[in-house]
């Protein structure tokens, strides 16, 4: 199992004495430190240094100023997702080591899943999955940069680098092509994820799939696409950085 760095980000000397006793007992975690101030804390951040952030909520603010954070753990009272959109889960005060352990290892299982390329997640969980995805290489010689599929009675040539993104609409996939056509093909996005090469395409949510390689921008948890805007999920956010090689 692969290890993770923390940085700790609080005024309350309580708290980051309790947060450093719970994090120095567990073997995931390879090392963490305390942050003394915002200069250090961007500066840490913008040299991807960290897998994870310990943050009081009266310094979400800072999160703003963050290009690509890292898993962001929030500590105080305020229960509610929405005060950022950087918040991958939130700690109550006082600090409780079992609300920690539970927060922890909802982060494990997703680190875990993309950093060994065999396994991969559920589509509607975090559930690490023990089947092997369908991981191959792009083989211009064996034609494996494109595939056909049936729409009505004809079999289509879908070559997969001429591919933006495919997105989930009812029970069809929008497949976007480059030069402004689109394909509608009756399948699941899961299905179709699956006969992508994995050099090219990344989940992103629940119902979208992007080429990466035409990724324009990429800030906090949003990508764009020829200036269309797409969400990326907070168990997802991990691959794709690691895909686009984030510094």
């Amino acid at each position: 199992m692969g290890t993770l760095t923390c940085s700790i980000f609080v005024d309350n000397l309580e708290i980051e004495n309790s947060l450093s006793e719970y994090l120095d007992k567990m073997h995931s975690i390879s090392s963490f430190d305390c942050i003394s101030n915002k200069f250090e804390l961007l500066e840490k951040m913008q040299q991807n240094q960290c897998d994870i952030l310990f943050i009081e909520e009266c310094e979400y603010d800072i999160l703003h100023h963050i290009l690509l954070p890292p898993f962001v753990i929030g500590i105080g009272n305020t229960q509610e997702f929405s005060v950022h959109s950087t918040i991958f889960d939130i700690l109550k005060i006082p600090l409780l080591e079992q609300n920690l352990c539970e927060v922890m290892s909802k982060i494990l299982r997703i680190a875990n899943a993309y950093r060994f390329p065999y396994r991969k997640l559920y589509e509607d969980s975090d559930i690490v999955s023990d089947t092997t995805a369908n991981y191959q290489t792009l083989d211009m010689e064996n034609n494996d940069y494109q595939m056909f599929i049936k729409i009505g009675k004809k079999q289509h040539r879908l070559v997969f680098d001429q591919i933006l993104y495919i997105k989930n609409v009812g029970n069809t996939l929008k497949i976007c092509l480059k030069g402004n056509e689109n394909l509608y093909y009756r399948s699941t996005l899961k299905k179709m994820f699956n006969l992508l090469p994995p050099g090219l395409f990344a989940r992103i949510n629940k119902s979208v799939v992007v080429n990466y390689k035409e990724i324009e921008s990429f800030q906090n948890q949003k990508v764009w696409i020829q200036n269309e805007s797409f969400n990326v999920s907070r168990i997802y956010i991990v691959r794709l950085r690691e895909l686009l090689r984030v510094r």
